[in-house]
């Protein structure tokens, strides 16, 4: 055993070294590339903010037959833009959304709207108003509604108002 060990060679210092370099720097490479694609995506998503500027309740007196519909103005203070994909809403309590409005109808911020029902997308410094249509249930004056409006990219920015 001990003549099999002292003929054997070891790796010469210079080619260990040269090795150790080599696998550092693919390391660091690796390391790089996976870094960079986290803070890409993360900027990116980060580009929008949204910010509620004003719900206003539509028109009609609310009874048993005419239910609440509100406009939202919501403001994009940004850098990147941002797509609206689904606002919750609920009735009982903040944080409760029980409720989707299921088609986003949407149009530009002072304009006489011709609501657009395409997908809608924020420009950074833009602005649009959303109609929620009419909100089953919210008949009366006095009732607190609790929105939630969701981004593609997964943010959302909430507000409520007052019948």
């Amino acid at each position: 055993m001990k003549k099999i060990l002292k003929n054997r060679e070891a790796v010469s210092p210079v080619l260990a070294v040269l090795l150790l370099i080599a696998i550092a720097v693919g390391a660091a490479v690796v390391t790089y590339a996976w870094v960079m694609g986290f803070v890409g995506t993360q900027t990116q998503q980060s580009g929008a903010v949204l910010v509620v500027d004003r719900v206003a309740w539509n028109g009609t007196t609310l009874d048993a037959s005419h239910e609440a519909n509100a406009t939202i103005t919501i403001r994009n203070t940004g850098t990147g833009p941002a797509t609206i994909v689904a606002i919750y809403w609920g009735t009982n309590t903040p944080g409760n959304y029980s409720q989707a409005i299921t088609t986003i109808k949407w149009d530009s911020v002072g304009t006489s709207h011709s609501w657009k029902t395409t997908t809608c997308t924020i420009q950074p410094g833009g602005a649009v108003d959303i109609c929620t249509g009419n909100l089953a249930g919210v008949n009366a004056t006095g009732v607190t509604v609790y929105f939630k409006i969701v981004t593609k990219a997964g943010m959302s920015v909430t507000t409520q108002a007052t019948t």
